[in-house]
C-alpha cells in the first residue's frame, strides 16, 4: 500500500513542476482603414496552452486618431481624426502571463459631396491655390465648366455652349468623350 500512496504523490509534484505558460496569438490582425466618425471591427485570437480564462485589453497609440474598445474578442475601431495610429490588444492570464497582437490604423476623412443636384458633377480639378475647384457638370443636357469654393459654395457656371468643351483636366467632356480617338495611318512608299 506504501506504493500506491506514492505514486499520485509524484504525479502531483511533476504537475507542480511545469512551468506555465503565457497565452499565445493565433494568427495576425490586418490592418484597418476607416473612415472619421466611423467604426469598423475585427476579431482577435487568442489561446492558452493551460487553459486558463484570459481578459482581454486594447489601446491606441495616437487616441486622437483611432479610439480602441473591447467586447470580448472583437476589437471596435473607431476614427477620430485623419492620421495613422497602431492598436495593441492584450490576453492576460489570472497569472499575470501575456500575449499581444499590434495591427496598423488608417484613418482617412470621410469624402464629403459639395454638389447638390441630380446632374452629372464630375473630373474636378483644384486650383493652385486650393480655394478653389473646377468641375464638368451636365445640368442643361450639356457639359459645361462650373467653378466652386473649396467648401462648395458660390458654384458658377464657366462655359455656356452646346460645343463639348474642355474638362478641367484637359480633357473633352460630353458623351463622344467616352469614344476611343480614332486615327487614319498613311503610308507612304519611296
Amino acid at each position: 500500500m506504501k506504493r500506491l500512496a506514492v505514486l499520485p504523490m509524484l504525479a502531483l509534484a511533476a504537475c507542480e513542476s511545469e512551468e506555465p505558460e503565457p497565452p499565445s496569438a493565433c494568427g495576425s490582425i490586418p490592418e484597418v482603414a476607416v473612415y472619421t466618425g466611423e467604426t469598423t471591427t475585427v476579431a482577435a485570437c487568442f489561446t492558452d496552452p493551460n487553459g486558463d480564462r484570459l481578459v482581454y485589453s486594447a489601446s491606441s497609440s495616437n487616441p486622437g486618431v483611432a479610439t480602441a474598445s473591447l467586447s470580448d474578442t472583437t476589437v471596435t475601431v473607431a476614427g477620430v481624426a485623419a492620421g495613422n495610429a497602431m492598436v495593441t490588444v492584450t490576453a492576460r492570464d489570472p497569472r499575470g502571463l501575456a500575449a499581444s497582437q499590434d495591427f496598423a490604423v488608417t484613418v482617412r476623412y470621410l469624402p464629403e459631396r459639395l454638389t447638390d443636384n441630380s446632374a452629372d458633377d464630375s473630373e474636378p480639378a483644384w486650383s493652385p491655390d486650393g480655394t478653389r475647384i473646377a468641375f464638368d457638370s451636365q445640368r442643361d443636357d450639356n457639359y459645361d465648366i462650373y467653378v466652386m469654393d473649396a467648401d462648395g459654395g458660390s458654384q458658377t457656371r464657366l462655359t455656356d455652349n452646346s460645343d463639348l468643351d474642355i474638362s478641367p483636366r484637359g480633357r473633352r467632356t460630353g458623351p463622344e468623350s467616352l469614344s476611343p480617338p480614332t486615327a487614319t495611318a498613311t503610308s507612304r512608299s519611296t
